[in-house]
């Protein structure tokens, strides 16, 4: 881990921690879905990968009652990888507290 931190980003408030990988950072965001006045919002994410502006790549996923993203310039394949290798470890964590 490099850094974490709570940022805020169009008012919804988020855990962001900085992992490298293949020297490079990852971005994994992770936010309280119940917090979210837009519900519909987090009903569309869904797990999925998707090419982001200026080749950014995102992953996200849903996760006891939170939604977490992973953001990098990494190729797709690597940012859709650290998402499920962080899927069942960050469930455990956020279920936990």
């Amino acid at each position: 881990m490099a850094e974490r931190h709570a940022c805020v980003f169009n008012g919804q408030p988020f855990a962001h921690i900085v992992v490298i990988y293949k020297d490079t950072p990852v971005s994994l965001l992770v936010a309280d879905r119940g917090r979210s006045g837009d519900g519909d919002w987090w009903r569309r994410t869904a797990s999925h990968v998707m090419s982001a502006d200026e080749g950014f790549q995102v992953s996200s996923f849903r996760s006891a009652g939170h939604a977490v993203f992973v953001v990098s310039t990494l190729p797709k394949a690597d940012v859709e990888e650290i998402a499920q290798a962080a899927a069942a470890p960050l469930t455990r964590a956020l279920s936990e507290s």
